[in-house]
């Protein structure tokens, strides 16, 4: 901004044959004109026009905010002041004076080329149209929200009720049904499952008789007479047991008839088996 001493010849901006400001009305006295004071400049309203008009000072420093503020305080104390019984006239140059000036403020704020103003718009457009946008979507939100809900504000209608039609029957002809259908026919067998194909205790009899005669003197053990059961069955194991179990029981069975004698020396042992051709009975020991 501009400051200083300034003369009346300076200040009022008129120099004769200046084009900056060629106006041929008479002019105020410089101490009629009102005085601003804004954004760090202060000095009469038409020096401040002048120097805007000739480009010597920047306006798009003075916020126009202030500067508005700024003409209404000027003109407020003029008015109180000893400038109240102004002509009208005189009042008429201040208010086009500050007029002028703010209407060169406010060309600052558009955009100089037109494309850009135009894209200006088109932005200003867009945002207005989000904004709008959204003010619709918020009250359709807060109308949803209002809405009443099912299972909390209202309920469904219960399910319907079908009536069958009612069917007269005799209850014992019902009980004279079901006894005809859980009644075996003639000559009908209940149903027996087949035993599991595991060593069973004639098996072993017959196998220990079979190789009776090839039993050494001193004794066999009774597990030799066991079946070779095959390991890839998937009842290996409870076959195993099985056929264990029916030699161990056909063995007790010889040895009560004398046929073979048993022998254990001690507890945890293998049970040692002995041909009795004789029959005489020799008992099993343990």
């Amino acid at each position: 901004m501009m400051g200083g001493e300034h003369d009346a010849g300076d200040v009022a901006g008129v120099v004769p044959g200046d084009g900056v400001w060629e106006d041929p009305r008479p002019r105020p006295a410089r101490d009629a004109v009102p005085v601003l004071s804004v954004a760090g400049f202060e000095g009469p309203l038409d020096w401040l026009l002048e120097m805007a008009r000739a480009q010597k000072i920047d306006l798009a420093r003075l916020p126009i905010v202030a500067l508005i503020d700024a003409f209404a305080t000027a003109l407020e104390t003029a008015l109180a002041g000893q400038h109240r019984t102004a002509p009208l006239g005189l009042w008429g140059d201040w208010l086009v004076m500050a007029t002028t000036l703010t209407l060169l403020r406010s060309r600052l704020l558009l955009p100089a080329d037109p494309a850009d103003a135009r894209a200006a718009e088109d932005e200003a457009d867009r945002l207005r149209r989000q904004l709008l946008d959204r003010s619709v979507v918020a009250a359709a939100a807060d109308w949803l929200e209002h809405r009443p809900q099912l299972l909390r504000d209202v309920f469904a209608r219960g399910q319907i009720t079908r009536t069958l039609p009612e069917r007269a029957g005799d209850i014992t002809a019902l009980l004279r049904a079901c006894l005809a259908l859980i009644t075996l026919p003639e000559g009908s067998e209940p149903y027996r499952a087949p035993p599991p194909p595991v060593w069973r205790v004639t098996d072993a009899i017959a196998r220990i008789t079979q190789w009776l005669a090839d039993v050494p003197e001193g004794g066999c053990p009774l597990s030799l007479f066991e079946p070779a059961i095959d390991a890839a069955l998937p009842d290996a194991a409870f076959r195993q047991r099985v056929a264990t179990a029916s030699t161990f029981l056909a063995g007790l069975e010889l040895a009560r008839d004398g046929r073979i004698a048993l022998d254990q020396s001690k507890a945890w042992e293998p049970v040692l088996l002995h041909h009795q051709p004789s029959g005489a009975g020799r008992q099993a020991t343990a």
